[in-house]
């Protein structure tokens, strides 16, 4: 949910749009409304610059392929209040298996970056001090291939020149919403 739907759905809020590219907060404050400006933050998810328990919600949008889980998880854990949720989506090791067979053919190199499995992502929120983390699987099939690029537009974002992924929309795409409970986790 990007910062400018997650101020609309959550008015009173205070909404903070996170991201390590400049690029990524200058065009979410384009997003923006003047009626309902949301801060922007240029740092690393492995780093987070608020204090611990200040947060109460965390939408974490397809961000988790580039970043070591462990890390982020832990960080989430330790910003978000008691009570707080955790939701995030991140792509799956099926995620363009299509592609993924079709360089087969051509060369041994890869060609499309290696999304991680749902399951190592539920032990890394485990390892990050979450307890009984819910995970779902969505798939998102696209009949032509002109609507799955369509579908990804921009899905390469700042990141393109360190990891080359791909260009086409996700398959399957994983949801997880964690809660956290006063006590332990």
């Amino acid at each position: 949910m990007p910062a400018a739907r997650c101020q609309r759905r959550y008015s009173k809020a205070q909404v903070i749009a996170l991201d390590s590219s400049r690029k990524m907060l200058q065009e979410a404050a384009r997003q923006q409304s003047w009626l309902r400006p949301f801060g922007r933050v240029c740092a690393d998810a492995e780093l987070l610059p608020f204090a611990d328990g200040s947060i109460d919600l965390i939408v974490s949008n397809l961000m988790l392929q580039w970043c070591n889980p462990d890390a982020v998880f832990a960080e989430f854990r330790r910003v978000l209040a008691p009570h707080g949720l955790l939701s995030f989506s991140a792509f799956g090791p099926d995620t363009l298996r299509e592609l993924r067979a079709a360089w087969k053919q051509v060369d041994s190199h890869s060609h499309v970056h290696q999304f991680i499995d749902m399951h190592d992502l539920g032990d890394a929120l485990v390892r990050g001090g979450f307890a009984a983390p819910v995970l779902d699987v969505e798939r998102f099939t696209y009949p032509a291939v002109s609507q799955c690029a369509q579908g990804g537009r921009g899905l390469e974002g700042h990141r393109r020149a360190q990891c080359n992924p791909p260009r086409a929309r996700q398959r399957p795409h994983r949801v997880a919403k964690v809660r956290c409970d006063a006590g332990s986790l």
